[in-house]
């Protein structure tokens, strides 16, 4: 969706804009039109703050978006963007999508919160989020509004040193916009399905008429790559790249039906299906789809260099002459050979849904065979996983431990090593990969590791805690308690001082 890409442009800017703020700004909006800028074609009107905001084109900071202020000493950019999905999305999806799009813009973690706003009798959200961008650290105001068809998104940031002001600049913000007939609603936009073609992954797919493209199918189904609609029958489908696995069937087709959110399918029905040098299985069933009863079909399949999950489904009382069933349309053939790369760039560097899709998958598969007692094998799926979310702990966590209870110490050790390379220095990786280190008896590493990650700016009690448990256990005590004054809660030093000091008389 074109407001998720709009915002994620808008994390790089915080510099540029805020030079532009020092220096020549805008002139003042003033009259009528510093009264309330309206956008009738968008159904909204908006009421500068005061004098100290100057309107702008936005085309100087998103072209996306479809009102632009900014305001100097404080340096604060305030944009509007709108899209108009026809249907009121979950705003819930909205917001992890726009986190998805920070972080992939962001270097290190992304701190988000979000908590109901009502303004002028409209019900939104408003979430907070906090980032390091080209090495500044910033702070996003958002308010988002879904209503009618319309999906609106205020957005205010700044340099995090001036958050206190910006939060209060953002709410007078935020109370600025109205909307210019509260009951009008947004035609949905149609457009006929075309011709597509996933030409890194070899498969392809011609609807024609009725067909209608689906828009925002990923606010549905992050994993989508596709989706069509046709009167009340939907169609979607999911695909990764095998990056030279060969997962078994028996695992693959349960990872790749959890793309599209489909469980316990293992009790349907199964009919072996091959398109093209692709095998699978076709899977169909009965369902409430929304509250209403559904009569699904289900495709995976399984090529040699990708594999993909799709499902159709409309309602029972819908004849299929009305629709022709999509699925048969469906073509699969020889994918790009594709290999992991550094930094997984075959992605592409905006395809945040496509990397978390893919590691989904892999750890799917490796699940399903740790169960089925191919707990070694699965090891290299956590790490494929891994690989493709770098920053989520929880992978390293389950190759390393499938390895250890292998016996593959070193070999655990080797790939705690080559996933902290190139992580953000203040990270939960950098602190789960140290209590791995320690489990394995690499004292020396572990040590180095988490007073790397808390000497960056890492901060958690409990990580700490559990790091000057193990400096206790070592006899490292001297280092303990002066690691303790380094990077604990002045609240909290007494109680470690007291833990550690307990622990020296015993």
């Amino acid at each position: 969706m074109l407001l998720f890409r709009a915002v994620a442009i808008a994390t790089t800017l915080l510099a540029a804009s805020a030079g532009c703020a020092r220096g020549k700004a805008p002139a003042p909006v003033s009259g009528a039109a510093a009264a309330a800028d309206e956008k009738p074609e968008h159904n909204f009107r908006f009421r500068s703050p005061g004098p100290a905001w100057s309107r702008t084109d936005p085309d100087h900071i998103d072209p996306s978006a479809k009102l632009a202020y900014a305001r100097s000493r404080p340096d604060v950019s305030f944009l509007v963007y709108v899209t108009r999905p026809g249907t009121d999305l979950a705003v819930d999806g909205v917001i992890v999508s726009w986190k998805r799009q920070l972080e992939a813009q962001a270097s290190g973690a992304v701190e988000l919160s979000s908590s109901p706003l009502d303004l002028h009798g409209l019900s939104g959200t408003r979430a907070v989020a906090a980032a390091t961008v080209q090495g500044a650290k910033v702070v996003y105001e958002s308010w988002f509004l879904a209503r009618h068809g319309w999906l609106y998104q205020l957005l205010a940031w700044g340099a995090a040193k001036d958050r206190a002001v910006l939060q209060d600049e953002a709410r007078a913000l935020f109370a600025g916009f109205e909307l210019i007939d509260p009951a009008a609603r947004a035609a949905p936009v149609r457009r006929p399905a075309k011709p597509y073609a996933s030409k890194d992954l070899g498969w392809s797919i011609d609807l024609g008429p009725p067909w209608m493209e689906w828009r925002g199918v990923q606010d549905r189904v992050p994993a989508a790559e596709y989706g069509a609609t046709c009167g009340d029958a939907s169609l979607l489908v999911a695909a990764v790249p095998l990056l030279g696995h060969r997962p078994p069937l028996e695992a693959a087709v349960p990872a790749l039906l959890s793309l599209l959110d489909v469980r316990n399918a293992e009790d349907l029905p199964r009919r072996p299906l091959r398109v093209g040098s692709w095998t699978g299985f076709e899977l169909a069933s009965q369902r409430k789809i929304d509250g209403r009863w559904m009569r699904v079909r289900l495709w995976a399949l399984v090529g040699d260099e990708a594999a993909l999950a799709a499902a159709e489904w409309r309602p029972p009382e819908q004849p299929e002459s009305e629709c022709a069933e999509p699925l048969e349309k469906l073509a699969a053939g020889h994918g790009q050979r594709l290999r992991p790369q550094k930094n997984n760039s075959f992605f592409g560097p905006d395809d945040v849904q496509g990397k978390a899709a893919a590691a989904r998958f892999f750890v799917e598969v490796g699940r399903r065979l740790r169960a089925s007692g191919r707990a070694v094998e699965s090891a290299a799926y956590f790490a494929e996983a891994g690989s493709l979310a770098p920053d989520d702990p929880g992978h390293l966590l389950d190759e390393v431990r499938i390895l250890q209870q292998a016996g593959k110490r070193e070999e655990a050790v080797r790939r705690i090593a080559a996933r902290l390379h190139g992580a953000p220095c203040a990270s939960a990786l950098r602190v789960e990969a140290a209590q791995l280190l320690a489990e394995l008896g690499r004292a020396p590493e572990a040590i180095a590791t988490w007073s790397g990650a808390f000497g960056c700016g890492y901060r958690d009690p409990a990580a700490l805690s559990q790091y000057l448990r193990f400096l206790e256990r070592e006899g490292r005590l001297t280092l303990a308690f002066r690691e303790a004054q380094a990077y604990a809660d002045p609240a909290d030093l007494p109680r470690l001082r007291g833990q550690l000091a307990a622990g020296d008389r015993q």
